[in-house]
């Protein structure tokens, strides 16, 4: 419930003075992450049926969403708050220009039976 308040707070923007890096910095530095993970695998010059893995935290993830579906902070909080721990998200980066394919999928967890996995 503490854990939940504070990122309530983060997330507001009314206290953005009282952070390191505030909500919009971070987020901001999410974006340029996306933008550089772009530029760099256009720089490799894969063929267009090609796969990058990127590894990350749910805090990221969740910002890059949010970007992606056009909506802003409050829809982050609320993203973040659902991820599963090594849940697959997968964007595509075409012409670009980055689009959602699929957020949060965790059936491999599942792979081994349910006693794998724990909800807090």
């Amino acid at each position: 419930e503490l854990f939940d308040q504070a990122m309530q707070r983060w997330h507001g923007g009314n206290n953005d003075q009282d952070y390191i890096e505030s909500w919009p910095q971070f987020n901001e530095r999410a974006q340029q992450a996306l933008e550089q993970v772009r530029t760099k695998i256009a720089d490799m010059h894969l063929d267009q049926h090609s796969t990058v893995l990127v590894f990350t935290s749910g805090g990221v993830i969740a910002a890059i969403t949010a970007k992606l579906l056009s909506q802003g902070s409050q829809t982050a909080y609320q993203l973040n708050k659902s991820l599963v721990n090594t849940g697959v998200t997968s964007i595509t980066l075409k012409s670009q220009r980055a689009h959602l394919l699929s957020l949060n999928e965790y059936s491999h967890l599942f792979s081994e039976g349910k006693q794998f996995v724990t909800w807090r």
